[in-house]
């Protein structure tokens, strides 16, 4: 090969690269605009912060969809963080950086089987509670948060 078709080959190589990392950080960049968009207009972000290897997180899975469903006409954005590995915690991490959430609320954030309720435009933190397969129990807690005009 000579050395001309080396040059252009290392070049096409790495001009692929490069064309591909920005595309990856368009992606990351439009995910996160995502992510403000679908807090905008929502009173409170509720984050379940799970693993699949909770058995407390399991068991209330369902219990986390069908509140969901119940507060559905409410201004509620429904976040769940996975923190099963730590591939998982890390997009849980980004995820959380792109709603603003600042790593402060650290405690609820991290440990795994709780649901944290934020304040949508301040970034405040209102509660932390157990996650729970009471469903009534975790809406008129969230219908608190909301009561209170936090």
């Amino acid at each position: 090969m000579k050395k001309t078709s080396k040059c252009y080959l290392a070049f096409s190589v790495l001009a692929a690269a490069l064309l591909g990392l920005s595309a990856v950080w368009a992606d990351a960049e439009e995910q996160g605009s995502d992510a403000r968009r679908a807090s905008e207009g929502a009173s409170v972000i509720v984050l379940r912060t799970s693993a699949q290897w909770c058995t407390v997180c399991t068991s209330a899975k369902s219990a986390f969809s069908e509140l969901k469903d119940k507060l559905s006409a409410e201004p509620v954005l429904f976040v769940t963080l996975d923190r099963t590995d730590k591939a998982s915690t890390r997009q849980a991490v980004y995820l959380a950086n792109a709603l603003g959430i600042p790593e402060s609320l650290g405690d609820g954030l991290g440990k795994v089987g709780t649901v944290t309720i934020v304040d949508a435009q301040s970034k405040r933190l209102i509660s932390t509670t157990p996650l729970s397969p009471n469903v009534d129990a975790m809406a008129r807690t969230i219908k608190k948060a909301l009561a209170s005009g936090s």
